[in-house]
C-alpha cells in the first residue's frame, strides 16, 4: 500500500508540476504573441515612416519641377522684354536722328530766308 500511496503523490506531483509547466508555457506562447504584434507594428510604422519620407521627396522634386519650369517661362519672358526693349531703342535712335535731321533742314531753311 505504500507503494501505492508514493505512486499517487508522486503522480500528484507530476500533475502539480505539469499544471505550472503549462502555466509557463501559456505565458510564453503569450510573449511571442504580443512580440510578434510589437514586431508587426514596428514593421508597420517603418513602413509608414518610408512612406511619409517617400511622399514628401516626391512633393519636393514635383515643387522643384515646377519652380524650374517657372525659371524658364520667366527666362523666356525674359529675353522677350530684352529683345523689346532694343526694338524700341532703336526705333527712339532712329526718330531722334530724323529729328535732328529736320531740326537741321528748318535751320537751314530760316537761314535761307
Amino acid at each position: 500500500m505504500s507503494q501505492m500511496q508514493d505512486n499517487i503523490r508522486s503522480y500528484k506531483r507530476l500533475e502539480e508540476e505539469a499544471n505550472v509547466l503549462q502555466v509557463k508555457i501559456d505565458q510564453l506562447e503569450q510573449i511571442i504573441t504580443e512580440h510578434t504584434s510589437f514586431v508587426r507594428a514596428k514593421q508597420d510604422e517603418q513602413l509608414y515612416a518610408y512612406l511619409l519620407d517617400r511622399s514628401q521627396q516626391d512633393i519636393k522634386e514635383n515643387a522643384l519641377e515646377e519652380e524650374h519650369n517657372n525659371a524658364e517661362k520667366l527666362t523666356i519672358k525674359l529675353n522677350d522684354v530684352e529683345e523689346s526693349i532694343k526694338s524700341l531703342s532703336n526705333r527712339l535712335s532712329q526718330m531722334q536722328d530724323e529729328r535732328n535731321q529736320l531740326q537741321a533742314r528748318r535751320i537751314n531753311d530760316v537761314s535761307l530766308l
